[in-house]
């Protein structure tokens, strides 16, 4: 029996881990700005759900914004990416807001409560970008020479074509740093 559960409570264990600092975060905005449910459990209910959609949301959102920054000459920057994750994020409250009856918060809760997802998420994605750098070159994660191979081969190819030749020339790279490097010099072209 304890083998057949343990596949499904541990990752449900670690979601409720890390989900706890940021319910009990949500918990606090809407008791101290007077929003009102009518239990604790349906509270968790309404902010788990709110979670999980809302990942999914900034999960499409995201993706969209990289395609378009991709595809096009247009450049996203990170004001943009932050934008559209505050008003995709807004949104899904809004429409959980409504779903669930017995839970009533007002426009400025819900502000705040997305803000606050927001910046947090923002803060954690820049902390995490800035982990990684390893290299001596603009975008810190390859030397400048790389950077120039890079660069030299945009000139002549796609992005895609471009990642792949430079992980055939530079297997010993990370995969994701390559590919992280040719969006960044690709975007600033």
């Amino acid at each position: 029996m304890l083998k057949k559960t343990m596949p499904i409570v541990a990752p449900l264990l670690i979601l409720f881990v890390m989900l706890l600092p940021l319910f009990f975060v949500d918990t606090l905005i809407i008791y101290f700005l007077n929003g009102t449910y009518s239990s604790l459990f349906y509270l968790a209910l309404f902010l788990l759900v709110f979670y999980v959609v809302d990942f999914l949301v900034g999960l499409i959102v995201d993706s969209f914004l990289s395609v378009v920054g991709e595809r096009t000459a247009l450049k996203i920057n990170d004001f943009v990416s932050v934008c559209a994750d505050f008003v995709g994020s807004l949104v899904v409250l809004r429409v959980l807001t409504s779903l669930f009856e017995d839970i009533h918060l007002t426009t400025g809760i819900q502000f705040v409560i997305v803000l606050v997802h927001t910046l947090l998420f923002y803060l954690v994605s820049q902390y995490q970008g800035a982990d990684t750098s390893i290299g001596d070159g603009e975008t810190g994660l390859v030397n400048k020479a790389v950077e120039l191979e890079i660069q030299q081969i945009l000139s002549e190819e796609d992005v895609v074509a471009c990642i792949e030749t430079m992980r055939e020339r530079h297997p010993e790279l990370p995969f994701k740093d390559i590919v992280k490097t040719v969006r960044k010099i690709n975007q600033k072209k």
